[in-house]
């Protein structure tokens, strides 16, 4: 869901495979909202005004009225809010560095894996 003073917009994108890694960036530019899955555009939907501000930011969870009704089953992991509209080429040039990883069973212990390089 993303909130503008228009209202509200169900952005559900496209099911991703389980147990893999996948980029994922919202952008909205104030006339468009567009979801992107592993730097590709998976849905696009016009809307215009403002961005709300006056409820809370949720991130992997969907609320109704105020409260959270639903949740990502799942790990979030270098989340990155911009004041910017970031283009597509913008979205793939900030994927280029991540690789696949290979969870460990222990979120610590895999992060430090990834930042040594093993």
């Amino acid at each position: 869901m993303v909130d503008t003073d228009a209202g509200q917009t169900d952005m559900s994108g496209p099911t991703v495979k389980v147990n893999e890694w996948h980029h994922i960036a919202g952008v909205y530019d104030g006339s468009e909202i567009r979801l992107y899955v592993d730097g590709e555009l998976a849905i696009s939907k016009p809307r215009a005004g403002k961005m709300g501000t006056k409820s809370n930011l949720y991130i992997g969870i969907e609320e109704a009225g105020g409260k959270p009704v639903s949740h990502l089953v799942g790990r979030l992991d270098e989340i990155c809010i911009s004041n910017i509209a970031r283009t597509a080429a913008e979205i793939k040039a900030s994927m280029s560095g991540f690789s696949q990883v290979t969870y460990s069973g222990n979120s610590s212990t895999t992060w430090g894996l990834i930042k040594r390089g093993f």
